[in-house]
């Protein structure tokens, strides 16, 4: 567990939606999906001056909606699956200690690496 908290926050994770109930999954989908779209809607409208109500959006919106439904419900393989496993029951485990030990997780100023100290 100290190895794994010693990438630090850039550590790239595997996909953990192959762990994810479909329903979490699309809730998941739907805030990316809005986050996405919003902001391209409204940089296209503050400097390019298109409207909110171009068609053009409801296009880019539908096809957003499918590229990120693919991601997400493209199956993984085995060994994928299984590391994202792994990965997360590290990560409740290390979850819980803080927990019980009143400990504090954080990132330093500096270096980017976690620091765990009490409360």
């Amino acid at each position: 567990e100290w190895k794994y908290l010693s990438f630090g926050p850039s550590c790239i994770r595997i996909n953990q939606s192959a762990i994810r109930p479909r329903h979490q999954q699309e809730i998941a989908i739907q805030k990316d999906h809005k986050s996405i779209y919003d902001k391209v809607r409204s940089h296209l409208n503050e400097h390019y001056f298109v409207p909110m109500t171009a068609t053009i959006l409801k296009q880019y919106s539908n096809q957003l909606l499918h590229v990120l439904n693919l991601s997400y419900f493209s199956p993984l393989s085995y060994i994928d699956q299984t590391l994202a496993l792994k990965q997360a029951k590290k990560v409740v485990s290390i979850q819980r200690k803080i927990k019980k030990h009143h400990l504090i997780l954080r990132v330093t100023d500096k270096g980017y690496n976690f620091y765990i100290g009490t409360e």
